[in-house]
């Protein structure tokens, strides 16, 4: 866990919306996030990023705070009752997506909805 003097400094003050790219390798999902001084941090969503790749092992993604035209909506449900600073969505066939506790410190919260886009054609 890095100090936090160093998250305060470099943490993202009133943000909506992130873009990051994901790519599978080995049959996982991971992305690469400098700002978040992580690097191959695995992604939890497998079958839901399996749709927005499309067939491809890589999709550039956007995370929103807002609704967004043809996204996938996620819903917020709860907290992770083993790390709680993770947190549990639905996406609308209500398929668990679990997401890691970079969320809040990106945002400042848990959103209600988070929207995820795709540059994939």
């Amino acid at each position: 866990m890095l100090p936090k003097w160093l998250t305060s400094a470099i943490q993202p003050k009133g943000k909506t919306s992130f873009t990051f790219t994901a790519f599978k390798h080995d049959g996982q999902w991971f992305f690469h996030a400098p700002l978040l001084l992580t690097w191959w941090e695995g992604l939890a969503p497998v079958a839901q990023l399996e749709e927005l790749a499309k067939g491809k092992d890589k999709v550039k993604l956007t995370v929103c705070t807002y609704p967004v035209k043809g996204a996938l909506k996620l819903t917020y449900q709860e907290d992770d009752p083993l790390d709680q600073s993770a947190s549990i969505y639905f996406d609308p066939q209500l398929r668990t997506v679990w997401l890691c506790g970079w969320l809040p410190w990106y945002f400042g919260t848990k959103p209600a909805y988070l929207y995820v886009t795709t540059t994939n054609k």
